[in-house]
């Protein structure tokens, strides 16, 4: 079990809801819970044990009216919510809920809603109904308390238990109960008792399976055997003479077969001749006319197309020319009503003027006003570009400076690559050195290897140099060899014959069977020693001359590739020192002092620095440069605004005066001067609107005029150039037409125009039907290749049809016999099988039997060993025992070496006193402090098994007593073991109000209690 979190409101001390975030404390492994005496700390590890468990260590009584002295005095309600890490492998998530409510009238009486058990199931929480708290945590509540949150008073009761309670906790947390094995026995030996009387019972249905029944058996499948071999023989015969004659049949109905679809053809064969020089025809027509009548065709709807248009630009064009007359009297009438309106006008552009004196008279009173402000914009952009101008001089000449310590870079990438290169090519000499000398060394190993084979053949090296005078002298040798292997062999042959002969019985050399003189001597066993040790040399020098030869293949093929491979070595090494002289005299032409590429690499790192150094002074003064443009541009549009106004500032007054003058009509001064500008534009807009219809009327119509001319004259030339392309139209077709008769009659194919106008609307495919004739021709022609090749397969081989049939019945029979037959050795085998089987079973009965009868004498043992528990009291010994030498290699560590922890008969803990001569005493005898540490190491040891048990990769373990015991050394080496305890991925809590050990631990929760708002929590990371 890992805690997740904590919520508590209205227990004991804790009268506001305070939560407890245990996440980020068990992720330090290890961490406090820290505060003065009466804080609240012990209460947390009740409020965990009560919802978990529904159990309290200080009101467990039914006297203790638990649930009114568990709640707060000033709370109306109680509230536990508690989460955490438990059930399988301890990576289920639960949650456990206890609420209580004070009765609004009676004060003491206090009512709970029970306790609520709910689990995380897919990212929700859901209530369970039924729920084993043992299950789900691993243990009952009085476990739990002595190894996983161990109370204040709990502490050491482990140790203070009696051997007894102690064995009968043990066999409850590590469930011993399944070492108590004597009703199992009982079980097992009633079982055993059973087997044995059923192997009894099978023994005697198999005494009827014997060996003599097997052998029986087994001579008859022999004989079998033999007759079924006899008849596959003939059969198989008989199926190779059906196969044959079955393969003479295929090959007659083949060609039946081809001779009559060879006659079917002659017909498709003319048809194909015919068509053939139908598509000749098609070809030639379609490329010399179908071109030309598709340009005909075209031409033809070009000329159609065209006239319709001209028909319709025609009368476009008359339509026009009435338009235009009438457009030209209205246009008459406007403009004599136009001419009327000059005096009118002059009267307006006055009172326009007037506004224009009255507006320009107040843009001059706001131009003055900017004009002061930009002059003084003006002159603060002209220091300020000063200043920038004198940084970017001083940036410059810095950049200048940099610039003339850096070496020309394109020099030490050339240094660079040629030294590189150079040392490139030592290495690859050196190599190539190397393998030229490995090569020379197999060249001498390759012909002392030779010499070797040839003084094998006692051939001289000197004689044969040439490797074709060798294989030719190898060759003669196995000639040699040859002939007098086959004349030893006919001879043994002779021999062999020789001694086979018998009266009556033909000689296997002249045939005769009468033998009057066999030559005794010739066949006697000393002849035939002698033959046989003659053709083992021979051979045994056969053997030899042939490894010989193998081997001097070989060896001239390693010659051979050991020469190419010298020969190419050779030419690389000539080669890489003609480059190593072409780089070496390539670095003195460019004056390159570089004696390393180390130093080269120096160069082009101060290089790289100077460059960086380059790019941001150039960086820099782009930037200030960029400013200074930007200070001019501004600078350059404030003079030009400056300008501007001065300029809008005389123009305006200029204005005025111009327009004073140019008052045609009317006067500015009197009443004019004192109407407002809307008053002078509402009249000007009536103005305006009268002279408006005269203007608008005169050149609507003269506009109308003019377009209708414009578009007359527009549709004249159009209708002119389409009666000139028409006309070209015309030309054209009459050209494709000359040119399609006279390819006609100059054609010998064609009669007329429409044969071939009929000839190419079929559309023919001449690439398919070309490919279809070329396929049907291929095709007849296979077929006569392949006739001929059949009549020749069939030359002077007749075929039988009744034989056939008779070797076809004769194959059947022989089939079904030899089918009956090995029906009858299957069933003998079947029969043998089974025999074997219950023999083998009858001999496998006997010895379970004998091992059951062993087995129930065993049992009786262990039952005697079972009775009365004493099987699991041992066991539990053995746990105890553990626990004590785990505890033991803490518990020595914190008392130096000095204490050690055992049992005596009556499992009882004592403790060995080597300051004392390694005696013995009680536990009891042990200093507060020492106990303690005991039951420190013990509870710890206990904790370790109940992790392993519970299958979880963490263990978790709260302490909330005994360091006040303990002194500050002992108190150090207590909480190095608890740090330790980290390493071993475990999570130790520890409660406590000693200050070493606040100082000590990183993360911990303190508890406070106001007097005011009760038991406050906080947090050591917040602070």
């Amino acid at each position: 079990m890992i805690p997740i979190s904590l919520t508590i409101e209205g227990l004991y001390s804790y009268r506001k809801k305070q939560q407890i975030d245990f996440e980020t404390l068990t992720s330090n492994q290890l961490f406090g819970i820290f505060g003065a005496v009466g804080s609240g700390k012990s209460s947390i590890l009740e409020a965990i044990i009560f919802a978990v468990y529904g159990e309290s260590d200080r009101l467990n009584k039914s006297g203790d009216n638990r649930y009114y002295n568990m709640m707060n005095l000033q709370s109306d309600k109680m509230l536990i919510d508690f989460s955490c890490f438990a059930g399988n492998r301890g990576e289920e998530r639960f949650r456990f809920i206890f609420e209580a409510k004070r009765h609004p009238k009676k004060f003491e009486e206090v009512k709970t809603s029970g306790r609520r058990v709910l689990k995380e199931i897919n990212g929700e929480w859901q209530a369970l109904e039924n729920y084993d708290i043992t299950e789900i945590i691993g243990m009952n509540a009085k476990n739990f308390r002595q190894t996983v949150i161990i109370p204040q008073g709990k502490f050491r009761e482990f140790i203070e238990m009696g051997g007894k309670d102690r064995t009968a906790m043990l066999q409850e947390l590590f469930q011993l109960d399944k070492f108590d094995l004597s009703d199992r026995t009982r079980q097992l030996i009633s079982q055993n008792k059973d087997e044995i009387l059923t192997l009894e019972t099978r023994l005697e249905s198999l005494q009827a399976f014997t060996t003599e029944k097997l052998k029986e058996n087994e001579e008859l499948t022999v004989f079998l055997v033999e007759d079924i071999e006899k008849r596959k023989r003939l059969f198989e015969k008989r199926k190779k003479e059906h196969a044959d004659q079955l393969a003479l049949k295929e090959l007659f109905e083949e060609k039946t077969k081809l001779e009559n679809w060879l006659a079917e053809q002659e017909d498709r064969k003319k048809d194909a001749d015919y068509r053939e020089a139908y598509l000749e025809r098609y070809d030639l027509a379609d490329r010399l006319f179908r071109e030309k009548l598709l340009q005909e065709g075209k031409a033809i709807k070009d000329i159609d197309i065209k006239d319709t248009q001209i028909q319709s630009s025609a009368g476009k064009v008359h339509r026009l020319e009435t338009a235009c007359e009438q457009a030209s009297e209205h246009y008459d009438r406007q403009k004599k009503e136009y001419g009327k309106r000059d005096k009118r006008k002059d009267q307006l552009n006055d009172i326009e003027t007037i506004i224009s004196i009255k507006s320009t008279e107040h843009d001059l009173q706001n131009l003055t006003k900017a004009f002061d402000l930009k002059k003084r914009e003006t002159e603060g952009l002209g220091t300020a570009l000063k200043e920038s101008d004198e940084k970017e001089k001083n940036i410059t000449e810095a950049l200048q400076e940099t610039k003339s310590k850096l070496e020309d870079i394109n020099l030490l990438k050339d240094a660079e690559s040629l030294l590189a290169r150079k040392s490139e090519l030592d290495k690859q000499q050196s190599n190539l050195k190397a393998s030229l000398n490995t090569l020379q060394t197999q060249s001498e190993e390759l012909i002392r290897q030779k010499k070797e084979q040839l003084q094998k053949l006692n051939i001289e090296e000197n004689t044969f140099e040439k490797a074709e005078n060798i294989k030719t002298l190898l060759e003669e040798q196995e000639a040699e060899i040859a002939a007098e292997l086959i004349a030893l062999e006919a001879r043994k042959k002779y021999l062999a014959d020789l001694k086979n002969l018998e009266e009556g019985k033909p000689c296997p050399l002249c045939g005769a069977t009468h033998h009057p003189a066999k030559h005794e001597k010739d066949i006697s066993n000393d002849s035939e020693k002698e033959l046989e040790q003659e053709l083992s040399t021979i051979k045994e020098k056969q053997n030899t001359l042939q490894s010989a030869k193998d081997k001097l293949v070989s060896i001239a093929a390693e010659v051979k590739t050991n020469n190419s491979l010298k020969s190419e070595k050779e030419k690389s090494l000539e080669e890489a020192a003609s480059t190593l002289q072409q780089i070496e005299a390539n670095i003195e032409v460019k004056n390159i002092s570089f004696e390393s590429i180390e130093e080269v690499q120096k160069a082009l790192a101060v290089h790289q620095k100077l460059s960086e150094e380059i790019k941001r002074l150039d960086t820099v003064l782009d930037k200030e440069r960029s400013n200074i443009k930007q200070l001019q541009i501004k600078r350059d549009e404030a003079k030009l605004h400056f300008q501007k106004l001065e300029t809008e500032k005389v123009t305006a007054e200029k204005s005025i005066e111009k327009d004073l003058k140019s008052l045609k009509e009317l006067t500015y001064e009197g009443k004019f001067k004192d109407l407002s500008i809307e008053e002078l534009e509402a009249r000007r807009e009536n103005g305006i609107q009268y002279l408006e219809s005269l203007e608008s009327n005169y050149r609507e119509a003269e506009e109308q005029l003019k377009a209708i001319e414009l578009e007359r004259k527009g549709a004249e030339s159009t209708l002119a150039s389409e009666q000139k392309f028409l006309s070209e139209l015309r030309k054209n077709l009459d050209e494709i037409r000359v040119i399609i008769y006279s390819e006609i009659d100059n054609s010998p194919h064609f009669n007329d125009l429409q044969e071939v106008k009929g000839l190419l609307r079929e559309n023919i495919d001449l690439q398919t039907e070309k490919k279809n004739i070329e396929s049907f021709r291929k095709a007849v022609q296979e077929a006569e290749i392949k006739l001929a090749d059949l009549q020749s397969k069939i030359t002077d081989k007749p075929f039988d049809t009744a034989t056939f049939k008779e070797l076809e019945e004769a194959l059947v029979i022989l089939e079904a016999e030899i089918l009956q037959k090995q029906n009858q050795l299957a069933v003998l085998k079947d029969e043998a099988g089974k025999i074997k089987e219950n023999i083998e079973l009858r001999k496998k009965q006997e010895a379970d039997l004998h091992k059951a009868q062993l087995r129930g004498d065993n049992l009786k043992v262990l039952a005697s060993l079972f009775k009365a528990r004493g099987f699991v009291e041992f066991v539990s010994s053995i746990y105890l025992k553990n626990l004590v030498e785990v505890a033991n290699n803490r518990f020595m560590l914190l008392t130096k070496n000095n204490l050690s922890l055992e049992l005596n008969d009556s499992n009882d803990f004592i403790v060995r006193d080597y300051l004392n001569n390694g005696k013995t005493r009680l536990l009891k005898t042990l200093s507060g402090g020492q106990t303690f540490q005991a039951a420190l190491c013990l509870a710890l040891a206990l904790a370790e098994h109940v992790k392993s048990l519970n299958t979880s990769d963490r263990s978790f373990f709260f302490l909330d007593e005994g360091f006040g015991t303990l002194d500050k050394s002992s108190l150090q080496v207590v909480f190095e073991t608890l740090r330790s305890l980290q390493k071993e991925n475990r999570i130790v809590g520890v409660i406590s109000h000693v200050e070493e050990l606040q100082q000590e631990i990183d993360v911990s929760l303190m508890v406070k209690n106001d007097r005011d708002e009760g038991s406050l929590v906080s947090y050591s990371w917040e602070n």
